[in-house]
C-alpha cells in the first residue's frame, strides 16, 4: 500500500503539519520525526542557530492528522 506524504502549511510564529493517519504505523511519526519537525520550527524562529549537536526529547505519543509547531524563546 502506498502511503501519502506529510504536508505543511505556513502559520505564524510556526507552520501546520497534515501527518497521515496511516504513518502510524510502525512508529514512524514518533521519535526522529517529531523531533525534526521541533527543529524546523527552532530554525526558522531563528536562522542563525549553531548547528544542533545534542538534543533530549520526550515523546507522548504519535502525531496523526494536523499539528501545529510552533518555537519560542524560554529566557
Amino acid at each position: 500500500r502506498a502511503h501519502r506524504g506529510c504536508s505543511a502549511r505556513r502559520l505564524e510564529g510556526g507552520f501546520a503539519a497534515t501527518i497521515p493517519d496511516d504513518w502510524m504505523q510502525g512508529r514512524t511519526s514518533y521519535g526522529g520525526f517529531s523531533a525534526a519537525l521541533a527543529l524546523v520550527a527552532a530554525q526558522q524562529l531563528a536562522p542563525d542557530l549553531p548547528p544542533l549537536r545534542s538534543a533530549t526529547v520526550n515523546f507522548v505519543g504519535p502525531l496523526v492528522g494536523e499539528v501545529e509547531v510552533r518555537a519560542g524563546v524560554l529566557r
